[in-house]
């Protein structure tokens, strides 16, 4: 290609503030169309980013259903501590070496299986693929989300011949998004690493939708985060200045693509001050004749219940839940500051002098400060009220640990070599046992007068075996020199 590909088929993308990002995505979700929201940031470790991106998240109202993350630095212990209220979170963290790793978070409501393929299992690059299940019921199949993390110095060629992997194991057929960092700068227009990814993504169809910088500092900028699809549908795209960390966020709102949602939801009636104002007119207009006059209590009961019923989802119908999303110490006040912070970033970035950059460290050091006094302050209030209850404190700390409860099930039992499957006859079962275990311990176990006799305490007495001069001298040559002095302030050190 004579020119760059960005520029030949990318559309312009944008630079958004939170708050200019923010503001659109509220008509969006007024309008209610059928989108899938996705948006990448670069983490740079994100156990201890997790309280920045639920803040970051908050100020969007719950908008993103796809997050997918890069550089997590996650690790087997760490991770069982990763969790962000109505999302579910599936990862790949680096095997043989520290840092790298991805992972995606999906709105707790959508039907997706992660994709075990081969072609996305590398012990050099890290590869996640999900598979959205579609909720359209004409168009059967799935949206493929393959998250992608390349380090910065792991060889181009091995790299290239890896991500021709992945597009081969795609059907053409399959509508994919390809997100994450890839360290490989989409504006070096003499870059032949650049000219080979872009060329080999085309001839796959697959486009870019970010051409904007997204890592900039004082000297440099550079593409190397970004969103490729070969999804012929507009899709809205745009990189949000945020300092997240050193790489910009970016997303991608992929339009007409309903999700398949899970069968666990609960369905809810939105009670208020105006829904409860009309149900109690609707409720005294009421003919309560088919209740009062029916001798039979239990359709009298069935009558009553009729009533109401009919008029709950007249002013209060039924609705899927939707959880809130914050953590409890994510304050108003919390937010308004994270607004600011962001401000003074975009400033620092515009016109990056001395003044404006000290200016945003210093806000960011006392944002920080603000944040983990109000975590802190709200885990020691928490701790105090349960002070009186050791089950309310492990619950606090199993929140804060993520550990989840364990439901053990016995679908199965073995007696004398016979398999017992119905629930009711190993509920008999378990009950007989507990109920006459005593007994069957005494059965196998003769129990004199001389075991159940108790000693009385001797009291002021001790007991201690006999040494040698041999056992004396070992234990005082191997002990250890000390800097305490005696009581003449003596060193007692040799």
């Amino acid at each position: 290609m004579n020119k760059n590909f960005i520029e030949e088929n990318l559309e312009e993308s944008k630079y958004y503030t939170v708050k200019e990002l923010s503001n659109i995505i509220k008509l969006k979700n007024k309008m209610k169309n059928n989108h899938l929201p996705i948006i990448h940031l670069n983490a740079r470790s994100l156990f201890h980013k997790l309280l920045n991106l639920e803040i970051f998240l908050k100020q969007f109202d719950d908008f993103f259903k796809i997050i997918v993350i890069s550089e997590t630095w996650l690790n087997n212990e760490t991770v069982d501590l990763i969790k962000l209220n109505n999302y579910n979170f599936v990862y790949k963290n680096r095997k043989s070496k520290r840092g790298g790793g991805v992972g995606v978070f999906i709105k707790h409501d959508i039907k997706y299986v992660v994709n075990d393929n081969s072609a996305f299992d590398d012990e050099n690059v890290d590869v996640l693929c999900v598979d959205i299940e579609s909720g359209h019921a004409s168009s059967r199949g799935v949206l493929k989300v393959i998250a992608i993390y390349r380090p910065p110095n792991y060889k181009f060629e091995p790299f290239l011949n890896k991500i021709n992997l992945i597009l081969h194991a795609i059907k053409s057929a399959d509508k994919t998004v390809i997100v994450g960092d890839f360290n490989v700068n989409l504006l070096d227009n003499d870059s032949n690493d650049s000219k080979d990814f872009q060329n080999l993504l085309f001839s796959f169809c697959f486009s870019p939708l970010i051409n904007l910088p997204t890592r900039v500092t004082c000297n440099a900028y550079s593409l190397i985060d970004n969103i490729f699809t070969n999804l012929y549908q507009h899709c809205e795209s745009g990189v949000i200045v945020s300092d997240f960390s050193d790489h910009f966020p970016v997303y991608a709102i992929v339009e007409n693509f309903k999700t398949a949602i899970n069968d666990d939801q609960i369905l809810c009636r939105k009670i208020n001050k105006t829904s409860i104002f009309f149900i109690k007119k609707a409720l005294s207009l009421q003919n309560w004749h088919s209740v009062k006059n029916e001798k039979n209590i239990d359709t009298a009961c069935l009558n009553f219940y009729n009533i109401l019923n009919k008029t709950l989802d007249t002013y209060a119908p039924l609705q899927w839940q939707k959880q809130k999303y914050k953590k409890a110490w994510v304050s108003d006040e919390i937010i308004k500051l994270s607004k600011k912070q962001n401000r003074l970033y975009k400033i620092a970035v515009a016109a990056p002098n001395s003044a404006n950059i000290e200016k945003y460290k210093k806000f960011r050091n006392y944002f920080t400060s603000v944040k983990r006094k109000a975590e802190k302050n709200y885990f020691q209030q928490k701790f105090e009220e349960a002070k009186s209850c050791s089950k309310q404190k492990w619950e606090i700390i199993n929140g804060i640990m993520n550990r989840k409860q364990n439901n053990l099930e016995i679908n199965k039992l073995k007696v004398d070599d016979k398999i017992i499957e119905d629930p009711e006859e190993i509920s008999i079962l378990f009950n007989e046992n507990f109920i006459n275990v005593t007994e069957k311990l005494l059965e196998n176990q003769i129990v004199t007068e001389d075991k159940l006799k108790i000693n009385s305490a001797i009291c002021k007495s001790m007991y201690m075996n006999s040494t040698n001069e041999e056992e004396v001298t070992y234990i005082v040559q191997n002990l250890s020199n000390k800097k305490s002095t005696n009581m003449g302030d003596d060193s007692t050190r040799n």
